[in-house]
């Protein structure tokens, strides 16, 4: 009889059983998890939460192939992986197979590789109870939030729809982030770029300006007068220290900034690369390496680089031999790996790996920085130019960085010398844009609050997606015309030619983009369980289950606290479905798979059939239940909602035609590009509508409208005394609208001449009214 070695997954079964041939083991896997909680039922809440626990269904073979294995060894040996969940998986197999936990070995290892396998199984360990109560502290919290709220959202109409202990307080960044954008006006100003020297080097102006005080015309005049800059630099040697080694955070936060690559699918082609024996561990905090993997990779720098090049002053892990290490490669003489027959990510992943264990260990780069400055005779202002030049390369030799190929020549140029400027350029700089998120910076911010710890931060990532909350895609940006000014001194005639120019603002890509599903679910969660779903509290269970994993807190108390707010708020909390009601016959509803408009037919052929109609994309929720959409303009096809039998020529108002139509959801007036509701006239024939009648609610189409300057552009009404009335300009073509400010403007835009406020409009914004 064999000793029993049961691991989780069986790719490192004959890789465990070669390594350790020596000890005559036989290897099998569990496959994860072998038991669950089915239901609410089995937590009983009332008995310190004292749990049943049942075999997974769909384990069966596998837990027969345990339990036949179990039987025919010598011994078992518990080697699953070393974090809480492996323990607790460790913990259910002595469970389900009677197993005493008290007794039963328990090895411990960071990477598959025959010394640490040999290591471990020569010191076992028990089992780590401390470790097993904070996992299932973690999985009943999580049952209590997901078994007792996510039903309550199923009255949105959806029972795919789920709240999630982590992964709401995730949804409400990015639903922050979305309304904080949303709130923004963007703020234009020029920068102005000075070409100087035979070589053009762009030295940049320290004044930005803004092209309602003419500052910048008055600017390039008093250049042209005076063409004369006084020339000095500074050097400065710096040092730029190593990359810190990965933890699972920042591989998935690197991985996502520089290859692309998911938190999610960081950390499947990490598991691959472990499993082959190739990387330690994925799931870890530290920032550290073993004194031994240190030493290893000290003299294979020096070996390769010198000696110069090795970081003497690096810190190594100094915890107990069960640590965790930070991610880094098994092997650090193996830079290639072409010959492990590896998947192209797979062999992308371990390079990066290794570039970054391998720069983590050296030394400081060394850089003499260039701070070349122009200063001018008639005004405050100057001219900066900022380069470098490599002393000693240190860790960036790995990647040999290239340096600036100015430094030279400037470091040459004589301190005091006089230069003329040849040319200036104003180009328009955008600003106080809000980015959305980025799946890297999300994992960042959830890191940074607290929310979920890094081994779960992938999956929270992923679930919010899975759940139609958000998607990964595009932001398509917006046109905008501004003027570019240049000034060219070289030539005979110097004037200050205007170039317009069309610039795009607003371009993302592969950005957390949040849908309007995601936007009714946050908000209905933070209008019913807001504190359960703080960002403050999310944080303290965190720390509390590390506190119940370090033995100094009780589980049962955590799982009594979260369970009472729960309690505290269902008993207050609204139970109402979501519905916007256009008319009787019209209202949108959730469905299974998203918002819809539910429509009810009560003519006599289809009496009170039902049939539903899917609506556009990009729906603001707010502005629907404010009121502010006609019912043809949300869905995703109203070509049968009129005819052209249906419909009368009223006349010109303000330049543009108004047409009445009747539509397949009633009356509406087609002005311009817009389409204006007019259910207020309920089922009167078009023939008896004058443009009287239909003027004054074209005139108050929406509340929020100041005034309106064009098709296009409106000045409304600002929420609060923190954002005031803004410059409003959507076009049909954009799927978003664009705030701009109405600084500047030091006369009364409700009662000034329209001519003159559409000029100012053009100038200050390059909007063509």
């Amino acid at each position: 009889m064999k000793p029993l070695l049961i691991v989780e997954s069986p790719s490192k079964c004959a890789t465990i059983e070669k390594y350790l041939a020596s000890k005559d083991i036989k290897c099998v896997a569990s496959f994860g998890h072998i038991r669950e909680i089915k239901s609410l039922k089995d937590i009983d809440i009332d008995n310190n939460f004292k749990t049943n626990f049942t075999p997974i269904a769909c384990k069966n073979t596998q837990i027969q192939i345990l339990k036949k294995s179990i039987k025919a060894c010598s011994e078992v040996i518990l080697a699953t992986d070393n974090d809480r969940e492996g323990e607790a998986i460790a913990w259910h197999i002595c469970q389900q197979f009677h197993l005493n936990i008290h007794t039963t070995k328990r090895i411990i290892f960071n990477e598959i590789t025959q010394k640490c396998l040999i290591k471990a199984y020569e010191n076992p360990v028990r089992l780590n109870m401390n470790l097993v109560n904070a996992q299932m502290a973690r999985q009943i919290m999580d049952f209590l939030v997901g078994f007792r709220v996510s039903p309550l959202l199923w009255k949105l109409g959806n029972k795919k729809l789920s709240a999630g202990r982590c992964q709401t307080p995730a949804l409400r960044l990015i639903c922050e982030n979305d309304d904080e954008g949303e709130n923004k006006y963007i703020e234009k100003s020029y920068k102005v770029t000075g070409y100087f020297t035979a070589h053009n080097i762009p030295f940049t102006l320290n004044k930005s300006f803004s092209k309602l005080e003419g500052e910048l015309e008055v600017y390039f005049d008093q250049v042209k007068e005076q063409n004369n800059y006084n020339y000095n630099y500074s050097i400065k040697r710096t040092n730029i220290s190593p990359p810190s080694p990965f933890s699972t955070s920042t591989i998935q936060q690197m991985a996502s900034n520089q290859l692309h690559y998911s938190p999610k699918e960081t950390m499947s082609l990490c598991q691959k690369l472990y499993e082959k024996g190739l990387i330690t561990y994925m799931r870890t905090e530290s920032t550290t390496y073993s004194s031994e993997f240190i030493k290893l990779t000290h003299n294979f720098i020096e070996t390769k680089f010198g000696h110069k090049y090795v970081n003497t002053e690096q810190k190594s892990q100094e915890d107990q031999e069960t640590a965790h290490e930070a991610i880094r490669v098994t092997d650090i003489t193996k830079v290639n790996v072409s010959d492990m027959k590896l998947e192209k990510k797979e062999e992308t992943m371990y390079t990066f790996i290794w570039n970054n264990t391998i720069e983590s260990c050296m030394s400081n780069a060394t850089y003499d920085v260039l701070n070349a400055k122009l200063d001018d005779a008639f005004c405050n202002y100057y001219y900066s130019y900022k380069c470098d030049k490599p002393v000693f390369l240190g860790w960036q030799i790995i990647k040999n960085n290239i340096s600036d190929n100015f430094y030279d020549y400037l470091s040459r140029l004589k301190k005091g010398s006089k230069l003329n400027l040849k040319k200036a350029v104003a180009n328009v700089s955008i600003g106080n844009q809000t980015l959305h998120y980025s799946e890297a910076k999300l994992v960042s911010t959830l890191e940074k609050k607290g929310i979920g710890r890094p081994s779960t931060f992938a999956s929270i990532v992923d679930k919010i997606q899975e759940r139609k909350y958000v998607k990964k895609g595009n932001i398509i940006g917006n046109k905008i015309k501004c003027d570019v000014y240049e000034l060219d001194l070289q030539e005979q005639s110097i004037n200050i030619n205007i170039i317009e120019k069309e610039i795009e603002i607003g371009n993302e890509k592969n950005k957390l983009i949040l849908n309007p599903l995601g936007k009714i679910v946050n908000n209905y969660l933070q209008e019913n369980f807001q504190e359960l779903f703080d960002y403050d509290y999310t944080n303290k269970m965190e720390n509390d289950l590390d506190e119940v994993a370090n033995g100094n807190q009780n589980c049962n108390h955590v799982c009594f606290e979260c369970n009472n707010k729960i309690e505290r708020y269902l008993k207050s909390m609204k139970s109402e479905q979501f519905e916007y009601k256009f008319d009787d016959n019209h209202s949108v509803i959730f469905a299974k798979y998203g918002p819809v408009v539910k429509c009810i037919d009560e003519t006599k052929s289809k009496k009170n059939s039902v049939s539903f109609k899917k609506i556009k994309e990009d729906i603001d929720f707010d502005k629907l239940q404010q009121g502010e959409y006609l019912l043809e303009e949300i869905l995703e096809d109203n070509s049968d909602t009129t005819s052209n039998k249906n419909e009368k020529d009223l006349g010109i108002y303000k330049e543009k035609t108004v047409v009445i139509k009747k539509g397949k959801f009633g009356l509406y007036a087609v002005y311009g590009t817009k389409n204006v509701s007019l259910k207020s006239f309920g089922n009167r024939p078009i023939e008896n509508i004058s443009l009287d009648e239909v003027i004054p609610i074209l005139q108050g189409k929406t509340e929020n409208t100041v005034r309106e300057i064009s098709e296009n552009i409106y000045i409304h009404k600002g929420k609060t005394p923190k954002f005031p009335d803004y410059i409003f300009y959507k076009t049909k073509k954009m799927k978003k609208p664009i705030f701009y400010s109405l600084d500047g403007c030091d006369f009364d835009y409700i009662t000034f001449d329209i001519d003159k406020l559409k000029e100012w409009i053009k100038n200050t914004h390059g909007l063509l009214c």
